[in-house]
C-alpha cells in the first residue's frame, strides 16, 4: 500500500503543536511519505526486520504508524519526545554524532535499514566520518538511506545570482543550530566511498513543487537542479 502525503498529515497532525511545528509538517509531509514508501520497498526486496532512524523526529513516528508490516525500530542521537514520543521506537541509543570520531556508538545490534534523513547537514563533523560510524551498524546486507538538501539546487543558484546568501544564518539553539554545510550529489557519493560504502541507487528530488512555474519546469527538465538528494548505500564488497 502506497503512503500518500495526506496520509502522513493525518497520521501525524497534533492540534497541540506550535505554528512552527505545524509548518514543518506541511513542508516535509511529502518527503516523509516518500521515505515511508522507500522503507516499505526495502522491506519487500530484502526482508528487512530492523530499522535505525538517526535523529528521531516526525519520520520515526510516521514509520511506526504507517508501515503496514512493522519493523523493529530503534533511534539514535538526541531524544525528541515531542516529535518522536515514547513508544514509537523499541530502544533509543543516546549519541552526539559530532563526537563519533572519538566516541564509539555503543550498540551491539546490526540493522537491516538505517535511515539518515535531513541530519548530516546539521553536523559539524566530517561527513565521511559519521557515515563510516553508521556503516559499522549495518547488517551484512543492510541499506543506509541518506537524504539531505542539494547544495546546488536551482533556487540556491538563483539566490546567489541575486546577491543573496542561499543558507540561513546559524541559530543560537545548540540543539537545532541549522545547516552547517550542504552537499552536492558528487560529494555525497564520495563521502560514502570514504566510509567503505557503495551506492545502490541515487536520485535528485523535489518532494513538493516549487510555487514558481519556471523553477518547477527547469527542475523537471534538469534533475540536478532539484532540492533534495537521496542515496541508498550498502557496504562495499
Amino acid at each position: 500500500m502506497t503512503t500518500t502525503t495526506q496520509a502522513v498529515t493525518l497520521a501525524l497532525h497534533d492540534a497541540a503543536w506550535t505554528a512552527e511545528e505545524q509548518d514543518y509538517l506541511r513542508h516535509h509531509a511529502a518527503r516523509i511519505a516518500y521515505t515511508v514508501n522507500l522503507v516499505q520497498q526495502l522491506q519487500r526486496d530484502h526482508g528487512a526486520r530492523t530499522l535505525l532512524d538517526v535523529g528521531p523526529h516526525l519520520l520515526t513516528t510516521a514509520l511506526h504508524r504507517l508501515l503496514p508490516s512493522k519493523l523493529a525500530i530503534s533511534t539514535l542521537g538526541w531524544c525528541n519526545p515531542r516529535m518522536a514520543p515514547p513508544g514509537v521506537a523499541q530502544r533509543h541509543i543516546p549519541m552526539d554524532l559530532n563526537t563519533c570520531d572519538s566516541t564509539a556508538i555503543v550498540c551491539d545490534e546490526r540493522f537491516d535499514i538505517i535511515v539518515f534523513a535531513e541530519t548530516i547537514e546539521h553536523l559539524t563533523i566530517a561527513p565521511g566520518v559519521v557515515l563510516r560510524a553508521l556503516a559499522g551498524l549495518l547488517s551484512p546486507t543492510g541499506t543506509l538511506v541518506v537524504m539531505t538538501p542539494n547544495a546546488v539546487s536551482l533556487v540556491k543558484r538563483l539566490k546567489m545570482l541575486a546577491g543573496r546568501h542561499p543558507y540561513e544564518p546559524l541559530r543560537d539553539d545548540r540543539c537545532n543550530p541549522g545547516h552547517f554545510r550542504e552537499s552536492t550529489m558528487a560529494e555525497l557519493l564520495a563521502f560514502g566511498h570514504q566510509a567503505g560504502l557503495q551506492p545502490q541507487r541515487h536520485s535528485h528530488h523535489d518532494f513538493q513543487p516549487h510555487r514558481h512555474l519556471p523553477v518547477r519546469l527547469w527542475a523537471g527538465l534538469v534533475p540536478t537542479l532539484r532540492e533534495g538528494l537521496v542515496v541508498c548505500f550498502t557496504r562495499a564488497a
